[in-house]
């Protein structure tokens, strides 16, 4: 074998193993694989289905730990999430996957839906989150998980709401 065959024999190797890891690190999660329910000793755990803005992390994480009386907050962030619920995008699978997980696994026993203030992913007004929100609320909802559903809205000064 020669040195361009052994090269490119190792980069499809490479290419192969980075695949196979790659969906081993998503599946593995999404489809339960050798992950425990967490007992009470780790902790508890709430989960917010965030945007990917950072600016939203902090705010929504503190306000859900305190709120809620958590050790944890799951973090599960999509850009513009609100609108993406609301409208039953392909992403959404996605993200009621990770949810189930947060469910069933770290026994969060409430799920908040956010929106935020000058959202590049879900790019509506106010009036259109807060409606995006309430319909997210809702399908949520009717995934009969056993939790507490709430929508929350991060205003232009960072500042955490609840929808009503």
């Amino acid at each position: 074998m020669g040195k361009q065959e052994i090269l490119e024999s190792s980069v499809i190797t490479r290419r192969n193993f980075i695949k196979a890891v790659s969906a081993s690190v998503i599946l593995t999660p999404l489809l339960g694989f050798g992950i425990d329910v967490l007992g009470e000793e780790h902790g508890t755990f709430c989960t917010a289905i965030n945007c990917i803005d950072g600016r939203v992390q902090e705010p929504v994480y503190d306000y859900m730990k305190n709120t809620c009386n958590v050790s944890y907050v799951d973090m599960i962030t999509a850009p513009g999430p609100d609108g993406i619920i609301s409208r039953g995008d392909t992403m959404c699978q996605y993200i009621k996957s990770a949810v189930l997980i947060s469910v069933e696994k770290h026994a969060s026993k409430t799920v908040a839906i956010v929106g935020h203030h000058d959202c590049k992913g879900n790019p509506v007004s106010k009036e259109g989150h807060w409606r995006d929100i309430r319909d997210s609320v809702n399908k949520i909802q009717s995934w009969s998980l056993p939790v507490n559903v709430i929508g929350l809205w991060v205003n232009e000064n960072w500042k955490v709401e609840l929808v009503s």
